[in-house]
Formats: structure tokens, sequence, C-alpha cells
């Protein structure tokens, strides 16, 4: 038994038998039931009565202490992982590990942090976007070329190096914003042009009906 355990669980099943001996045979089997729980020591009675009643704590108290061992062991193996970590090593499972410290190859308290091989495994970790979920977002300008080939797969009749030449004079910013989107920004130029294409139609069609008007107009004689 381990002699840092804190104590120990009694169950109501044993109680009926418990209530059937004297208050002074249930002392005797409790102190006995205690010494075992903390040392290990077990408890020899001269009474055929108790040993019937220790039978039936036993399983229990033994039961209770290999539930306190596990979880104590558990607790030292996520220290021991945590140690890992920070040794950049790759931990051994809960049941190799185990295994060691029974066998005493290896330390509980984690002094020494052998690996699931002879040499230390190096836990991978990725050397871009740490702290992060998110894809990178850093614009990169694109070339004449770039927006000429997009213009074209597009159909757009925006003019590439105009399109180049005013950004890049600007640092690549509209407004105040540096720009994210360097496609979006040319459909809106598509449509810019697509208006003023419209409108230079219009004012075009309207001179010709000016001057049509004009040649048709004979200033009477006087």
């Amino acid at each position: 038994m381990n002699s840092g355990k804190p104590g120990t669980m009694f169950y109501f099943d044993i109680l009926p038998a418990l209530e059937k001996l004297s208050v002074e045979k249930v002392g005797t089997l409790f102190l006995a039931s205690m010494r075992y729980a903390q040392t290990g020591e077990v408890p020899s009675f001269d009474d055929i009565v108790l040993d019937f009643a220790w039978e039936l704590m036993k399983p229990d108290i033994d039961r209770d202490s290999r539930r306190y061992e596990d979880k104590r062991a558990r607790g030292d193996w996520l220290t021991y992982c945590r140690r890992c970590k920070q040794e950049v090593v790759e931990p051994m499972d809960f049941e190799t590990w185990r295994e060691h410290t029974d066998n005493g190859t290896l330390q509980s308290d984690t002094d020494t942090l052998p690996t699931t091989s002879s040499t230390p495994t190096p836990i991978s970790t990725p050397t871009s976007n740490i702290g992060t979920d998110k894809p990178s977002t850093r614009f990169c300008p694109p070339s004449v070329e770039d927006v000429k080939t997009y213009c074209d797969e597009m159909g757009y009749h925006v003019d590439a190096e105009s399109f180049v030449a005013f950004y890049a004079s600007k640092g690549w910013y509209i407004g105040k914003n540096k720009m994210k989107n360097w496609k979006q920004a040319l459909v809106s130029w598509e449509r810019r042009d697509e208006h003023g294409n419209i409108q230079q139609r219009t004012i075009g069609q309207q001179s010709g009906n000016d001057r049509n008007w004009t040649a048709g107009f004979h200033a009477p004689d006087i």
C-alpha cells in the first residue's frame, strides 16, 4: 500500500454485516482496515466472525487503493509529457511509461526523459503562421503581364500598363487603405471605362445630330 494515500473508502454494501457485530468488534475491524489501507499490514483475527467480515471489506480497500495509484500515476505521466514537450521530444504512451516507472528505469519525478526510441525525436513545429490558424493574406502587387493575362481571361478592356502605373505611384493604396485584391480593383476600372465609353458614344451621337441639323438649316434671305 502507498503511504501517501490520504485515506480509504468504505461502502454501504458491508453495512448489513457490520450491523450484526458488536461495537467493539466493529472498532477492531475498522482500525485493522485503516492500517491495511495505509501500510499494507494484513490483520490477523482470532475471531472467525471478524475474519469473515474482513474478507468482505478487503476487496473494496484493494480496489480503492488501485484507483488512487492509477490516478496519481496518470498525474505524474502528464507532468512527464509536459516536460517532454518543453524538451521537444516525443513522450512514451502511458502504459510504456508506467512499465518503466514500475521497473525503476524511470523516475516518476521526471528527472530523466526517455522517449519512444534511444534518440530523442524532435517534435516538428510549423515555421509559418505560428499562433494563428489563418493563412497569410500579404498583398503581392501584380505585374503588367499579370494584369494583361487576367483582363484577357475576363474580357476586360482595362489598359494594364496604366492600371499598374497608377497604383504603383500610390504605393498600391486605395485611399488610405492598402490594396488587398487587385482583381477587385480591376472590376472597378472596367466599370468606369464602360461608363466612360457610353458617355463618349452619347456625346458623339449628340454632336453628330447637331451637325446634321445645322447642315439642313438655311439662313433666311435678308
